[in-house]
C-alpha cells in the first residue's frame, strides 16, 4: 500500500542520511541529527537542555529557518541552469520531500503551506499569505494547529512581521542591512516567546537576547554545510562542519553558564531587562528616522535654496 511504501522510503533515506553523518565526530553527529532531523537520543537530550538554558530552544526545534534555508539554496543552485522563476516551482516538491522526511511538525507545515500558497497565489502581501496559510492549516491539519508549538510557531511569526524591521533599523548603522535584519528578527522573537515561555514553562532565559543572533547565525551556516554535505560528503565540507560544530557547542556552554537564576527577583530582572532593551531601541529607531528626515530637509534646501525677491 501507498502508507507502507513512504515509510519504508522514509526509513531507507533517514538511514543513509544517519550513515552520512555518523561520519563525523559524536558531538557533531548528535548536533546535526537534532538540527536537521530533528532527531533526539539521551546525548541529544543534553544537548536540548543546554540549548534551552542558553536561551535558544527555538535554534534546535525544526522551523521555517530549516526549511527555507533548504530551499534557499536549493534555488539558488537550480536557477543557474533553469532560472529563477522555474527554480521556485521545483523548490516546492522539494520543500514537501523535506516535510514528509522529518515529520510534518506544525512549525514545518506553516511554512510549507505558506511556501504553496505564495508560489501559487501571486500578487499576495506577506499578511493576507498569513491568513490564508492559517486558514489552510486548520482545514489540512486541525490537531496540529491546536498544539503548543504551532502556537510558538504563530505568535513568533506576527510579532516578527510586525516588529522585525523597526527593531533592525539601529542595527544597520554598524552591520550590512541583511545582518541587521537578522539580529532584528531573533530578538524580537525572543520578545515574543518570553511571555509565552514564561506561562507556559514556567521559565525565560534572557541570556538569548545576547546569544540568538549569534547562534542562529552558526545554525544557519551549519545547517547549509550538512544539507551539502549528505549530498556531497568532501572530506573539507566535513572538516567545516567539525569546526562549526565545535563553535556551536562553545557558544551554548557559555550561554547555559550564564543562565540567571529563575527565582523572583530572577524573572523581575529579566522582565526589567527586556523592557529596557525595548526602551533603548525605540528610541535608537526614532533618533534614526529624526536624523534620516533631518538630512533628507537639509538635501532638499540646498538643491532648492529659498528665493528671495
Amino acid at each position: 500500500s501507498a502508507p507502507s511504501r513512504y515509510a519504508a522510503l522514509r526509513s531507507e533515506l533517514l538511514r543513509e542520511a544517519r550513515g552520512r553523518l555518523e561520519k563525523l565526530s559524536e558531538r557533531s553527529t548528535l548536533l546535526l541529527r537534532s538540527l536537521l532531523l530533528g532527531e533526539s537520543s539521551v546525548g541529544g537530550a543534553s544537548l536540548r537542555e543546554m540549548v534551552t538554558l542558553s536561551g535558544c530552544a527555538h535554534v534546535l526545534a525544526l522551523s521555517g529557518m530549516h526549511l527555507n534555508s533548504l530551499v534557499l539554496l536549493f534555488t539558488s543552485i537550480i536557477q543557474l541552469i533553469v532560472g529563477k522563476r522555474y527554480a521556485k516551482w521545483l523548490s516546492l516538491p522539494v520543500a514537501f520531500g523535506y516535510v514528509a522526511l522529518v515529520g510534518f511538525k506544525p512549525s514545518l507545515v506553516r511554512s510549507l503551506l505558506m511556501l504553496f500558497i505564495r508560489q501559487l497565489v501571486r500578487g499576495l502581501g506577506i499578511k493576507e499569505t498569513l491568513t490564508y496559510t492559517f486558514i489552510a492549516h486548520l482545514i489540512l491539519f486541525p490537531d496540529g494547529i491546536c498544539s503548543i508549538a504551532s502556537l510558538l510557531s504563530y505568535s513568533c511569526l506576527v510579532a516578527i512581521l510586525w516588529g522585525a524591521e523597526g527593531c533592525a533599523a539601529p542595527f544597520i548603522l554598524f552591520l550590512p542591512p541583511k545582518g541587521a535584519l537578522l539580529v532584528g528578527t531573533t530578538l524580537v522573537a525572543t520578545f515574543a516567546l518570553a511571555p509565552l515561555s514564561l506561562m507556559l514553562f514556567g521559565a525565560w532565559y534572557p541570556i538569548g537576547l545576547l546569544l540568538s543572533p549569534i547562534l542562529a547565525t552558526v545554525a544557519l551556516f551549519l545547517l547549509t554545510l550538512a544539507i551539502i554535505y549528505l549530498v556531497v560528503p568532501w572530506t573539507p565540507l566535513k572538516t567545516l562542519l567539525e569546526i562549526a560544530s565545535r563553535l556551536f557547542y562553545s557558544l551554548a556552554e557559555w550561554g547555559s553558564s550564564h543562565t540567571p537564576s529563575q527565582s523572583l527577583w530572577g524573572w523581575l530582572g529579566a522582565l526589567a531587562l527586556m523592557l529596557t532593551i525595548l526602551a533603548l531601541l525605540k528610541y535608537a529607531n526614532v533618533v534614526i528616522k529624526k536624523r534620516y528626515r533631518q538630512q533628507y530637509d537639509l538635501e532638499l534646501s540646498l538643491q532648492f535654496p529659498p528665493r528671495h525677491n
